[in-house]
């Protein structure tokens, strides 16, 4: 399935069938356990630069929803209808960093910052924001988070560029376990052969951190237009400078 860059997905069932391909078994009982080894992988993999979404929420009896697509939240703006913006705080472990600062007479300063303008407090909960009372004039909440791609179906998609590292990371998993398994019957799987199954899962892991890292198509061309700009302006630049090559590179 084709997605608008250019990747493609797959679901965590058709990367359990490419590792029973590749372990070449017949056994079908474990298919269970290997789904649960697909989503162990995506965690080490961790997200990705493709990842990141940005939405702009409703702000409704002082709270608004997480998208059901959110993982961890990166940046977040509360304004009102007019798009000001408005100080907050995140409130951790049921206590603010402003209730401990102190004024000059040794006392609690008021939760406000340096130009008296009051902080909006922030919980998160498991499905939802909710703010304090004194943010009654914000309507929306422009929210920024790493997102966990799922098909509508609401299953998790895997990256075409994630598949051979959830495959490897099976295959690593399952020789383990199997050489553990067959320990008093005298070892069925060599530790050679665990030990190579788990560095191909270390390179193949890295391979897709690294892929993740890399912008998208529109983004590289925009890239490699800025890089030819850069070049021509280099070249200009030492053509033109009294001080041929070195005054172009130090500037003048």
């Amino acid at each position: 399935m084709a997605s608008s860059n250019n990747l493609f997905f797959y679901s965590v069932d058709e990367v359990v069938d490419a590792a029973y391909l590749q372990l070449d078994i017949e056994d079908t009982r474990d298919k269970s356990i290997f789904r649960e080894f697909v989503y162990d992988a995506l965690r080490e993999i961790g997200p990705s630069s493709k990842d990141r979404k940005e939405v702009c929420l409703p702000v409704e009896n002082l709270c608004f929803e997480k998208p059901c697509q959110a993982g961890y939240l990166i940046d977040l703006n509360l304004m009102d209808d007019n798009n000001n913006v408005y100080y907050y705080q995140m409130r951790q472990n049921g206590k603010l960093s402003s209730e401990i600062r102190k004024n000059q007479n040794n006392q609690t300063a008021i939760n406000t910052d340096s130009r008296g303008t009051p902080y909006v407090v922030v919980h998160e909960e498991d499905t939802r924001f909710t703010i304090s009372s004194n943010g009654s004039m914000i309507t929306k909440a422009n929210m920024s988070f790493m997102s966990l791609p799922v098909f509508d179906d609401g299953t998790i998609k895997v990256r075409e560029d994630q598949k051979l590292a959830c495959v490897a990371y099976i295959e690593y998993i399952y020789l383990k376990r199997e050489r553990n398994r067959t320990r008093r019957m005298g070892n069925a799987v060599p530790m050679s052969e665990v030990q190579m199954a788990h560095d191909r899962w270390i390179g193949k892991m890295q391979q897709a951190k690294g892929r993740g890292k890399m912008p998208n198509t529109e983004a590289s061309r925009q890239i490699a237009r800025n890089w030819v700009t850069m070049i021509a302006n280099f070249k200009d630049r030492k053509k033109n400078s009294r001080w041929g090559y070195w005054g172009s590179y130090y500037g003048i």
